[in-house]
C-alpha cells in the first residue's frame, strides 16, 4: 500500500507523473503541450530542491513549508499569477499521487490558492498612443508590434512565428490554432 512507497525516490514519481501528462494530463485524455510539461517539469524540479524532496514520504506533512516557499517567491517580486502557478504544480503532483496510490492523502488539501486579479488593470492603447509608440519605436520593433496589433498575439506567440507562417498570395499570416 501507501507505505511500500515511502522510500520510492520524489525524481521516479515525478517522472511517472510528467509521463502521464504528456500522454493523457490535459481535459479529454489529450496530452500536456509541450510547453506545460516544460513548465511543469521546471517547476517540480524547483520544488524538489526548495523543500529537498528526496523520497516520496518528504512530500507529506510540507503545507507549511510549501506556504512559506510561495510567500519567498512572493516577496522575491514574482507576480501573484506565477506564484500560483508554482503552488498548483507541486498540488496537482501531490493530487495524482493521491489517485495513483503512491500518497494515501492530499498534503496540500488546505494549500490556499494566491489570487490573480491583476494588479494593474490592463486596457486596450487607443489609437492616439499607438501612433505615438510606432513613431518613436525602432523599424524592426514597428513591424512587430503592427503585427501584434493586428493579430492580438501574445509575445511567446510572435516568437513561436516563422516565415512558414506568411501567405503570401493572400499578404497574411496563417496562425496556429493551438496558440
Amino acid at each position: 500500500s501507501y507505505a511500500r512507497h515511502h522510500r520510492t525516490s520524489f525524481e521516479e514519481i515525478k517522472t511517472k507523473y510528467l509521463a502521464w501528462g504528456e500522454t493523457q494530463g490535459s481535459k479529454g485524455g489529450r496530452g500536456w503541450s509541450a510547453q506545460h510539461l516544460k513548465t511543469k517539469g521546471k517547476q517540480l524540479d524547483w520544488w524538489a530542491a526548495a523543500l529537498n524532496l528526496q523520497t516520496l514520504a518528504d512530500v507529506e506533512d510540507i503545507l507549511s513549508p510549501v506556504e512559506e516557499a510561495l510567500q519567498s517567491l512572493k516577496n522575491g517580486g514574482r507576480a501573484n499569477k506565477t506564484v500560483k502557478s508554482y503552488g498548483e504544480s507541486i498540488k496537482s503532483f501531490c493530487i495524482w499521487c493521491v489517485k495513483r496510490g503512491f500518497l494515501e492523502s492530499d498534503p496540500l488539501k488546505d494549500l490556499v490558492p494566491y489570487d490573480i486579479t491583476p494588479e494593474e488593470p490592463r486596457r486596450a492603447y487607443d489609437l492616439d498612443e499607438i501612433g505615438r509608440i510606432l513613431k518613436v519605436a525602432p523599424g524592426h520593433r514597428c513591424l512587430l508590434y503592427e503585427v501584434a496589433l493586428c493579430t492580438g498575439l501574445r509575445a511567446n506567440e510572435l516568437r513561436m512565428l516563422s516565415t512558414e507562417d506568411l501567405d503570401r498570395e493572400r499578404g497574411g499570416l496563417h496562425l496556429d490554432p493551438d496558440w
